[in-house]
């Protein structure tokens, strides 16, 4: 089933999570280590799905969060202005 085959590669993801501001490593190497020192928006818009979605399956609200910070990165790096 979904929820078990992501909770342990979701959360593990979620670990590298910058905490300050929600992006993902641009690269993940083997064991689940940062790879790099840069982020990278796709891999942050995904897994924030893959975290709201495990929230909704599972009703636990620490995958929201994820999902919350993974979103206001995105939202910080790109400039929207309104006419």
């Amino acid at each position: 089933d979904f929820v078990k085959a992501c909770r342990i590669p979701a959360g593990l993801v979620a670990d590298l999570q910058n905490p300050d501001h929600g992006g993902v490593p641009g690269q993940i190497a083997r064991g689940y280590k940062a790879a790099v020192d840069w982020y990278n928006t796709t891999a942050t818009a995904q897994m924030g799905i893959i975290w709201f979605r495990m929230a909704q399956l599972t009703g636990e609200s620490h995958w929201a969060r994820y999902g919350r910070r993974a979103n206001d990165f995105c939202r910080s790096i790109h400039s929207v202005e309104l006419h």
